[in-house]
């Protein structure tokens, strides 16, 4: 059985009979949607973090990091989970360090985006945007601040559409939803 979890987060794949994938900042599982036995993927825990997103046959990991431009998503899996990259590719450079730990990841119109869990009401939650097709092996997609929503903190987890990013933030203790366009928050 998995250990104790840190941050555990869960994702499926698209595939019917594929996997649901679970884990946390140290570790990962998958099991297989129709039932059965759990299995320990060989990810290292460098590459590992606070949340997960699977994008058609990409699997990616958010880490934590928060002292530097480089490092945040790592693309683990390029075949759906069939193998699992060796040497995970560091896929975006932001413009600049973020100013907390990133939280979330969703993909939408073929843009990955990242919020922050930020605790200061002041610095504002950030939202950032990259375009996976341009990473390469060796070169990060860069990133655009595509948003910083003020007073909201604690936000984790993220879903988007083609209007709203939508996040749970533990100040305030709701779920909000966040106009791409404008900014605005709604509850």
């Amino acid at each position: 059985a998995p250990a104790n979890f840190n941050e555990c987060f869960g994702s499926p794949d698209a595939s019917p009979t594929g996997f649901v994938y679970f884990g946390g900042t140290t570790q990962l599982f998958r099991a297989p949607k129709a039932g059965g036995t759990h299995e320990a993927l060989a990810v290292a825990a460098a590459d590992l973090g606070f949340d997960m997103l699977i994008d058609g046959p990409n699997i990616y990991t958010l880490d934590s990091v928060t002292t530097a431009t480089i490092g945040h998503v790592a693309r683990i899996s390029n075949d759906g989970g069939a193998t699992y990259l060796l040497a995970p590719e560091d896929m975006v450079g932001l413009p600049g360090a973020p100013a907390d730990d990133l939280r979330g990841i969703a993909a939408e119109g073929g843009m990955i985006y990242l919020i922050t869990q930020e605790g200061n009401p002041a610095q504002g939650t950030e939202i950032y945007a990259f375009d996976p097709t341009l990473a390469t092996v060796s070169t990060q997609a860069p990133a655009t601040l595509v948003l910083t929503v003020s007073g909201e903190t604690g936000c984790s987890g993220l879903a988007v559409d083609t209007s709203f990013f939508y996040t749970a933030c533990s100040g305030g203790e709701r779920v909000i939803r966040i106009d791409r366009t404008t900014g605005t928050v709604t509850t």
